[in-house]
């Protein structure tokens, strides 16, 4: 087997946004439905 290199990005919402990266209405309620309890929402971006 190859090795394969990725990158990845763990990261807020504004930061993936602010870096070109588009959420889904769908993604981006979840998290604020997770946020309004008082739980950290972050996502991960893998290239």
């Amino acid at each position: 087997a190859v090795p394969q290199t990725f990158s990845v990005l763990i990261e807020n919402r504004e930061w993936l946004r602010r870096n070109g990266l588009t959420i889904s209405s769908d993604v981006s309620d979840a998290m604020t439905d997770h946020e309004m309890k008082g739980q950290t929402a972050i996502l991960v971006a893998i290239d």
